[in-house]
């Protein structure tokens, strides 16, 4: 078929269409679809039937939009083009009609090349406020098409310095979906973003600058990568900070087991008994983080903590069958780290295992995309309890940037914080590691306690760094980052001497100051620097509800830099309350302070202490 044919072609069908003889024309036209015929072709057919009448057109293009094949999409998409300038709106309506029904990624792209694309061009503010609403459509087809339509316009542009403010504005525009998720349309965005940054790269990279350095916007690995395709060394340095873009591999595996079952439930901290995760290895790679210890990553390379996520493939089955066994209490499940839970979404199966089995649950992340989940949280909450903590060690862009780079902007973990809240569940903040020597002051700390008070949180638990192993040699690099002079003054905290280790943890006086520093701080905002213990009603949650309160005076005992004797037996008779068959209330009612004394690690100072306890939560009701 030469191109005369095709407009006589499309001429013919236009007549037919305009006289109502929608199937007669199908048939003219089929024929065409059948076979593979090149979009220059096709398009000439289609202009030709966009000519005519609006309703009869559009009836015609519908029925093209049934068969679905490659072809139609361009003719109904020539057709389109042809009505902008008759009714630009309802063109924009239909071409996002037409690419929901193609569910498909070439169909936003061929529908943008002739409509929504040619629209900006030869329309720019108009067409950009029809855009506008495909920006947080509900189709992931729909949105793609917005930066397939930036890119296009891009092309036509050339880059000419008369369209240098469009060009920004298209960046503005394009700023609500850089968080965008879908790799359909992250594909689409970081296309249009690819184009802008060959033809104006000092547009992008300031637009990149604020996004991931100032802004710290969480985005897809793809998105950056893509825009950054056309930046000099130098512009992607600017953007990055000067940190490479990594490869990220998964592996799949089928584990044995899942469920780890603590000897003891983890007291004044989580309170947990339970863990069960679905991913080894994280994304995020902060320097600081312990699971790059051998203990956790076996005999990898440490290198590939953050290069390479070994995923549990079967561990929604593992989880169902192992919980179904255990007595009910606390467990730490899932891991909405990005992006391997989008691409695997086994903590949403696990979640739905958690619910169908009732157990209470506790989860502690620095993922926003915990909050996709919200629907399955609240189910759960409903039924026994959900307690959640965010990981925030800091506001501060510089310590983020230094320690950090690649986890979820604070920002974001804040909003949905306040998510959770407004949803009911309970939340707070592990302000951990709090940095020594240079984010342990008043400022940085109360700026973290501040901000969980505003996002709904009720709680504030802080806790020092940690040095071990590959960790601590990169946790320091990263503080030589931050500040040259911060290498030796933490090895002198740590007592870090040159060939051996540094001490594990931060010096004891240290940790009781940073401890009651940031109770002192929590009291001015109304928060408790505890997470209150989820306890299940029933004969023994008085023995829960007694181990809780020995539990908190252990740490409240080493805030106290108390002997470590004291410590250790008020932790001892914690374990033992709270692992204790029968209802404590009922052996002391029935046998009194001698029958506690008889059970492990409770003397007579302490079985006094819990009798009193338990008359006085007798009297309160």
């Amino acid at each position: 078929m030469k191109a005369r044919e095709a407009i006589e072609l499309g001429l013919d069908i236009s007549t037919l269409v305009q006289a109502g003889h929608t199937k007669q024309a199908y048939s003219l036209l089929a024929p065409v679809l059948a076979q593979r015929r090149s979009f220059p072709l096709l398009g000439r057919i289609g202009d030709a039937v966009g000519v005519g009448s609006l309703q009869p057109v559009n009836d015609f293009l519908e029925h093209i939009a049934v068969a679905g094949t490659m072809g139609g999409w361009v003719i109904i998409a020539s057709a389109l083009g042809r009505q902008l300038d008759r009714d630009p709106a309802d063109a924009f309506a239909r071409c996002r009609t037409f690419i929901v029904a193609a569910d498909v990624w070439y169909g936003p792209d061929i529908l943008r090349e002739r409509v929504s694309g040619p629209a900006l061009v030869s329309d720019f503010e108009p067409a950009l406020a029809l855009l506008a609403p495909w920006r947080e459509d509900a189709n992931r087809w729909v949105r793609r098409a917005v930066g397939v339509s930036v890119h296009f316009w891009t092309k036509r542009s050339q880059g000419r310095e008369e369209h240098t403010a469009q060009a920004e504005a298209l960046l503005a525009f394009l700023d609500p979906m850089f968080e965008e998720w879908d790799m359909d349309a992250v594909k689409g965005i970081g296309w249009g973003l690819k184009t802008l940054g060959r033809y104006y790269p000092h547009l992008v990279t300031n637009w990149l600058e604020q996004q991931v350095g100032h802004r710290q916007r969480h985005h897809r690995a793809l998105m950056l990568r893509k825009a950054l395709t056309y930046l000099s060394e130098e512009q992607r340095a600017r953007v990055t900070g000067g940190w490479k873009l990594m490869p990220l591999e998964f592996e799949e595996y089928r584990p044995r087991k899942i469920v780890n079952v603590h000897r003891h439930v983890d007291g004044a901290w989580f309170w947990d008994k339970y863990s069960a995760h679905p991913y080894v290895g994280c994304r995020s790679g902060c320097e600081f983080c312990y699971q790059r210890d051998g203990r956790y990553l076996g005999r990898r390379d440490p290198d590939t903590f953050d290069t390479l996520i070994r995923v549990k493939v079967n561990a929604v089955d593992l989880l169902r069958k192992e919980l179904a066994r255990l007595d009910r209490d606390v467990i730490t499940c899932g891991d909405w780290q990005q992006p391997a839970e989008d691409r695997y979404q086994l903590s949403r199966g696990m979640l739905e295992v958690v619910r169908d089995l009732g157990f209470p649950l506790f989860i502690v992340e620095r993922s926003p995309l915990l909050a996709r989940d919200l629907d399955l949280l609240m189910e759960i909450n409903h039924q026994a309890w959900v307690g959640v903590v965010y990981s925030i060690s800091s506001l501060d862009p510089a310590f983020k940037q230094a320690f950090e780079p690649r986890s979820p902007g604070v920002n974001l973990r804040l909003e949905a914080m306040g998510k959770l809240a407004a949803a009911g569940i309970a939340v707070g903040t592990a302000l951990m590691p709090v940095f020594p020597l240079v984010g342990d002051d008043e400022g940085h700390l109360e700026d973290v306690i501040r901000a969980t008070k505003d996002h709904g949180g009720s709680f504030v638990m802080g806790g020092g760094l940690t040095m071990d192993g590959v960790q601590a040699e990169r946790t320091l690099e990263a503080a030589r980052r931050l500040d040259p002079a911060l290498e030796a003054r933490w090895q002198r905290f740590y007592k870090w001497e040159v060939g051996a280790k540094p001490n594990y943890s931060p010096p004891r006086a240290y940790s009781s100051r940073l401890g009651l520093r940031i109770r002192e701080l929590c009291a001015r905002h109304g928060l408790l620097d505890r997470m209150p213990r989820y306890i299940e009603p029933g004969p023994l949650a008085v023995n829960k509800r007694i181990a809780e309160r020995l539990f908190l005076k252990t740490y409240d005992l080493e805030l106290e830099e108390a002997k470590s004797c004291r410590i250790w037996a008020y932790r001892k008779a914690a374990w033992t309350v709270d692992e204790y068959p029968e209802s404590i209330r009922e052996l002391c009612r029935t046998r009194g302070e001698a029958g506690l004394r008889e059970l492990p690690a409770i003397g007579r100072s302490l079985a006094s202490v819990i009798a009193r306890w338990l008359r006085e939560s007798a009297s309160d009701g």
